[in-house]
């Protein structure tokens, strides 16, 4: 599948975990926050790092278009963390560092093609954000990468 089709796929399983959200707010009052089940800036981070995540498993590929927003990602993460954090440049060199060595994994289908890489990459994501819904949606898209490729 290209990367079309896996954010077309990734696009369908935020709507159906969205959707799931909203039933199960409607049915037992779970999930209220201030009248509100997701707040709208939430909803937009959670749409683009979720939509992110379908593409992710395909960084691994140096011409796909994964890797292309892997690269945008890092240098737009660098460029915040030393704006944001003048006094502390090291963790931008870190975060280089670490996506980095993301990038440089050998080969195509290995850890970023499992169910293990796609809860890791939740539980990062929902921790940068602090948000749980948020690792919900990006693990979920992540999976859905994974059925889209068997």
């Amino acid at each position: 599948m290209n990367w079309k089709g896996h954010l077309f796929l990734g696009a369908t399983t935020f709507c159906g975990i969205y959707t799931l959200f909203l039933i199960l707010d409607r049915q037992f009052n779970w999930f209220m926050y201030q009248n509100a089940l997701i707040p709208l800036p939430t909803l937009i981070i959670a749409l683009t790092v979720a939509l992110y995540a379908s593409l992710v498993p395909d960084t691994d590929i140096r011409t796909s278009m994964a890797y292309a927003l892997s690269v945008v990602a890092i240098i737009a993460t660098v460029w915040i963390m030393v704006i944001w954090y003048q006094s502390t440049p090291f963790l931008g060199l870190v975060a280089v560092s670490l996506a980095m060595i993301g990038l440089l994994i050998p080969s195509h289908r290995g850890f970023m093609h499992t169910v293990a890489f796609a809860v890791l990459f939740g539980l990062a994501m929902g921790i940068l954000f602090s948000d749980w819904r948020i690792t919900v949606f990006t693990t979920m898209c992540a999976c859905s990468h994974l059925m889209g490729d068997k």
